[in-house]
């Protein structure tokens, strides 16, 4: 779909596998929109989403936009389901995830726009990603957030776009692997020595162990969580992409609304039995050292130099190959401690 905005060309996403299906014009609907912003376009999708598909949307928002939306929609009307509503809100500088079932809305999901380069009066591409389990949000390259679904995939009929902006084209493509770009994987080094203070990086990050995490070696993570946290996830993987679906080794997940530190592995395309700890010492705003140590059977994981909990290998620790962080957190460091009782 295109707008007379320009004659630039507007480009598939990101330039590959270009199977495309393009909608037709937006119609304008009068009424006051689904997500109550004055301005709404709805559409039908030319076929319902599956695995694989992404869902490009290629726009501008106008200078005085406070805020925008993005709906995939259970049906046409105001009182359709919403399998997910993406919102970024300018003015309070966050976004917002949710869905919206039977007319009530579901718990919010939100995160600090400012990493983002979010702002009025500039061309942007959403790209929604259709995976396994959940969606993949990318905003002009980068990778934003994840949503689990919380609603069938294949109930989803509708698109909508609302709030100050000028919507040029919206297309569906497929993919075969996310993320798809590539530039921003970190190489995480060996640490030579005590940590002294390094750039902020922000999340998500995806890295890579060039060697692995051999036996006896610990793998360190330095960093501070946000002033209003929700939760952030540290993941020990088998490849550095996050979908097809690959290993999970460990996952810590520090969840702040009821203080407590999950771990549990994904492996053969199903998660294991959590294991909870309460008490967990991340708190918001205050700077943290995370040790997760490889012994012959076992995790480690220490918090600030003080053994918190240990987790039980569930597959071969060779596989562990890349690391990703993920959630309301900043990085300043990860490193590889080969000799970790040279700074006990």
């Amino acid at each position: 779909m295109t707008s007379g905005k320009s004659n630039k060309p507007l480009s598939g996403c990101f330039g590959r596998n270009k199977k495309k299906r393009r909608l037709s014009e937006f119609h304008l609907d009068n009424q006051k929109s689904i997500s109550g912003l004055s301005r709404s376009r709805i559409e039908k999708l030319p076929n319902k989403l599956g695995r694989g598909k992404i869902v490009c949307v290629t726009a501008t928002t106008l200078v005085n936009c406070q805020r925008w939306s993005v709906n995939l929609l259970c049906g046409k009307d105001n009182s359709s389901d919403i399998a997910f509503h993406f919102n970024p809100r300018l003015l309070q500088h966050f976004i917002v995830r949710n869905s919206r079932v039977k007319g009530q809305w579901g718990h919010e999901e939100y995160l600090l726009i400012t990493p983002f380069n979010i702002k009025h009066g500039e061309d942007f591409k959403l790209e929604i990603f259709t995976a396994d389990d959940q969606f993949f949000v990318t905003y002009n390259k980068k990778h934003v957030c994840n949503f689990r679904f919380r609603l069938p995939l294949h109930s989803i009929s509708h698109i909508e776009v609302c709030g100050m902006v000028d919507v040029h084209e919206i297309e569906i493509e497929t993919f075969d692997k996310f993320p798809v770009n590539e530039d921003d994987i970190f190489v995480i080094e060996e640490m030579s020595k005590p940590l002294k203070e390094e750039q902020k990086m922000e999340t998500p990050i995806r890295s890579i162990l060039p060697e692995g995490l051999q036996e006896d070696w610990q793998l360190e993570i330095y960093g501070t969580p946000k002033l209003l946290p929700q939760t952030f996830s540290i993941d020990l993987r088998s490849c550095v992409y996050v979908w097809p679906p690959n290993t999970i080794a460990l996952q810590l997940n520090t969840i702040f609304g009821n203080n407590m530190l999950v771990r549990n592995a994904f492996i053969d395309n199903k998660w294991g039995m959590e294991e909870r700890i309460g008490g967990s010492k991340f708190l918001p705003a205050t700077p943290f050292s995370l040790w997760i140590r490889r012994s012959t059977k076992k995790y480690s994981i220490w918090v600030n130099e003080k053994l918190q909990v240990e987790f039980a290998f569930r597959c071969d620790p060779e596989l562990v190959k890349a690391v990703h962080i993920l959630g309301d957190v900043d990085i300043n460091g990860i490193y590889v401690n080969k000799n970790p009782e040279r700074y006990f």
